[in-house]
């Protein structure tokens, strides 16, 4: 990995035959008041004209990450986060895009915490479409205060909007890359977000960061036929990582986990789920 720069905001946005809305990303992020960032485009073997559109930006700020259809968000993120010199590092989706205070707000806040809080997310305006001139409010519409999200909270519900997120690259050392398994094409953002929130809260914004594409169509989400099921894979992710970074931790998590699995799943799922805790157990009383 490359030197990391001080001040330096590393923005990755993954893509797939975007050649459309992809600029308008590229765009929001080169034209924020904090200007000191580096833009890595990471393809995912896009076939239409993305890179071409991307060159023809001709900023020296942004980078083409080629990469292999991998069909899976986390893939081509992981590239970006390898290849990422900042000291911050933030992710935006290809179909949406940063208000232009986004990351100047995000940092002050921050850097105000003076090292208590090394991530931060918030709220972002809905749109149904890249192109849609107008906004459909909030995207979390109860979420509307600045506030602190803890990890207790996030594991019942899922409040961090991908394209809203800062961190700090120190946490990568131990948060590693996004999961990258065919049955986390969806929740693999959470199940890092988890991660993170076990190392740091994260300061949210209650006001919009971000203009956020609400189109389930021509989403990843629109593959999560069992939503109960995908959140069980999400805590087993979440479990392997922590019976690995911090297995005393795992014995004081696993029984809100439980309840929330029990909550979301069927009975079946639920049997799946106790076999995984079953064997991750026993691999903690051998590292005990």
């Amino acid at each position: 990995m490359s030197q990391i720069e001080s001040g330096l905001v590393s923005v990755i946005i993954p893509t797939w035959n975007r050649e459309k809305e992809l600029p308008d990303a590229i765009r929001s992020a080169l034209a924020q008041t904090h200007g000191q960032l580096e833009v890595l485009v990471c393809d995912d073997g896009s076939s239409d004209a993305s890179q071409a559109v991307v060159a023809a930006m001709g900023d020296p700020r942004v980078r083409w990450i080629p990469g292999p259809r991998a069909g899976l968000p986390a893939a081509p993120r992981n590239r970006g986060l390898r290849q990422a010199r900042g000291e911050w590092i933030a992710f935006m989706d290809s179909d949406d895009c940063w208000l232009p205070d986004k990351l100047a707000t995000q940092l002050e806040r921050l850097r105000r915490c003076k090292g208590s809080l090394l991530a931060s997310c918030g709220n972002a305006m809905r749109r149904t479409s890249p192109s849609s001139l107008l906004d459909s409010g909030l995207l979390l519409e109860r979420q509307v205060s600045d506030t602190v999200l803890t990890l207790e909270q996030l594991l019942q519900d899922n409040l961090v909007i991908t394209s809203t997120v800062l961190l700090h690259h120190s946490l990568l050392a131990s948060i590693g890359t996004f999961p990258v398994q065919p049955g986390l094409k969806v929740g693999e953002d959470y199940a890092y977000w988890l991660r993170v929130a076990s190392l740091t809260p994260l300061a949210f914004h209650g006001a919009a960061l971000a203009r956020y594409t609400d189109a389930p169509a021509t989403s990843v989400r629109a593959h999560a036929r069992n939503e109960g099921l995908v959140k069980l894979r999400i805590y087993r992710d979440y479990f392997a990582w922590l019976a690995a970074y911090a297995p005393r931790r795992l014995l004081r998590v696993l029984p809100v986990c439980v309840l929330l699995a029990t909550r979301n799943a069927s009975l079946r799922q639920w049997w799946r789920l106790r076999a995984i805790l079953g064997t991750l157990k026993r691999a903690l009383l051998r590292k005990l």
